[in-house]
Parts: C-alpha cells; sequence; structure tokens
C-alpha cells in the first residue's frame, strides 16, 4: 500500500516554499526590488519573467527547471530557492549559467554579444560553512601577483539567510534575510 503524499495547509506555506516563492517572484515590481537590492544594480525594462522555466538544450543533455528567469536589456537572471544543501550548488550554478547563455544566444550571435549572466541561489543554510551573508563569485586569474578579473559578465552569489552577522548587509536586504528566516511578517 503506497503511503498518501502529505501536503501542507495553505497557513503553513512561506517564502520558501517553491510554491510562494515562485509565485512572489512572478510580481515585476516585487522580483526588480529584491534583485536590485542583492545585485546593486538597477534592472531595466523587464523584457521575460517567467518562473519554473524548463530548459532542454539538447535531448540528449540535462535539463534544467528554473525557480524564476528573467531577462532584461543587459542581463539574463536566474534565481533559486534552497531549503536543502546537496552538496552540488557550486555545479548547478555553473551549469544554470551556460544553459541560461545558450538560451539567449541567438545563432549567427557574436560571442561579444552575451548578456550579463547572474545565477543566485538564495539558501536557508551556509553552503560554504564560513559564515558570511552572501557569497559573490567571480571569475579571476589565480596564478599572478593579484588577481586579474577576467570580465566575462558572469556572477554567481549565494546568499546564506542562516548568516548570524548580517552588517555587510543594506538594511531592506536584512529585513529579507530576517523575513526569510523567520518566515512570518508578524
Amino acid at each position: 500500500m503506497s503511503e498518501t503524499p502529505r501536503f501542507k495547509r495553505w497557513e503553513d506555506l512561506d517564502i520558501t516554499d517553491d510554491f510562494i516563492f515562485t509565485r512572489v517572484m512572478r510580481n515585476k515590481r516585487l522580483c526588480r526590488t529584491l534583485l536590485e537590492m542583492i545585485l546593486k544594480v538597477k534592472i531595466g525594462r523587464i523584457k521575460f519573467l517567467t518562473s519554473h522555466h524548463s530548459l532542454q538544450i539538447d535531448p540528449n543533455a540535462k535539463g534544467i527547471i528554473m525557480d524564476v528567469y528573467l531577462k532584461d536589456e543587459e542581463r539574463v537572471i536566474n534565481v533559486e530557492m534552497q531549503t536543502a544543501n546537496h552538496g552540488d550548488l557550486a555545479q548547478r550554478a555553473r551549469y544554470y549559467q551556460a544553459a541560461a547563455d545558450i538560451d539567449t544566444t541567438p545563432k549567427g550571435s557574436e560571442y561579444s554579444d552575451l548578456k550579463q549572466n547572474y545565477v543566485i541561489f538564495i539558501c536557508t543554510f551556509d553552503p560554504f560553512h564560513c559564515g558570511k551573508a552572501m557569497y559573490h563569485f567571480a571569475n579571476y586569474c589565480i596564478n599572478h601577483d593579484f588577481p586579474i578579473p577576467l570580465e566575462d559578465g558572469t556572477s554567481k552569489l549565494f546568499l546564506n539567510t542562516a548568516a548570524k552577522a548580517l552588517d555587510s548587509l543594506d538594511g531592506d536586504l536584512r529585513l529579507f534575510y530576517d523575513y526569510v528566516r523567520e518566515r512570518t511578517t508578524q
């Protein structure tokens, strides 16, 4: 006999639940506000915003489903809510970033036409166990006297909403972290 699936009651859903997170982020104003707080850049006119966006680059390749996928004039952004650490976030970020580049670069394009590409994981845990509120990764040359940025237009950000010290965050972003942690507006 199979076990009946357990569903949360509506009253028990919060921002970390896939259903709520993707519904909230479909609102362009709310999505733009959060992304501008995280990235500290002005998001232009949103040309495309969707949730549960499926990308299957090749029938024989691994497909992905992005929680939130956004395009403006200059950038493509993928935002994922993560409540469990399976130890593969760095590899997932790499794969999602590559898939988004392929998805947004039409045949005949120049490589210089690639848009800024951000992958953001909002984690309810510390993905790197260093206590930072946010981990921002970009590509740099490491075998030089000082890091030389590759300037390939890619960034991977991992928000650690479980961080104890939030001093490095702006006030509104700190409030968002508190909201994710407390999972209530009360």
